[in-house]
């Protein structure tokens, strides 16, 4: 549908967004990444496709060029709120966990009860050392939906990296029967 809808209307940035999106989820992010170059060729103030691009290129391992469109989809639009979650887990990713906690601080800000802000806090505590307030992060998480409490659906929900899974391990591990 989405190679249809580009065909009748070539300049159409939001039909590349979302085949970009759906080429991500089938796991051509080469493809992806041609889509959101495109989108913003025609768009060049379009923070999503700066958003998505970064995700693609963290998913190739490209943490500069993505957090450079992270900071670009910010500077765009400062009331982004998953583009400062998404840039913090690159952070994270990074073990720069003070930038990380800032960037999901102001996603948690920008956008109130904002699970992977909230999930993004809780294992920077954790990684932190401050592992009571990743404990009570979570169990608020865990509070609003028991699947929190499975690691592998964390992973796919929020669609982290293995290190922050990691983290959300140990996390959940250290919270005990929460029965």
């Amino acid at each position: 549908d989405y190679d249809t809808a580009i065909r009748l209307k070539p300049d159409y940035s939001n039909a590349y967004i979302n085949r970009g999106i759906a080429r991500a989820g089938k796991g051509d992010v080469e493809g992806a990444l041609a889509d959101y170059d495109t989108a913003i060729r025609l768009k060049p103030d379009y923070a999503m496709a700066y958003s998505n691009r970064g995700a693609a290129r963290t998913g190739k391992g490209d943490v500069e060029g993505a957090i450079a469109d992270y900071d670009t989809a910010i500077r765009l639009k400062p009331d982004y709120a998953m583009a400062y979650s998404n840039r913090a887990e690159v952070f994270f990713t990074l073990a720069k966990f003070n930038e990380a906690m800032n960037g999901f601080k102001k996603a948690d800000n920008l956008q109130p009860g904002f699970k992977f802000a909230i999930a993004g806090l809780a294992i920077t505590h954790h990684a932190m050392g401050n592992v009571n307030e990743g404990q009570r992060l979570w169990r608020s998480l865990v509070e609003q939906d028991e699947r929190y409490k499975d690691v592998d659906w964390v992973k796919d929900e929020l669609n982290w990296a293995e290190l922050l899974v990691a983290e959300a391990r140990k996390l959940i591990a250290g919270l005990g029967d929460m029965n």
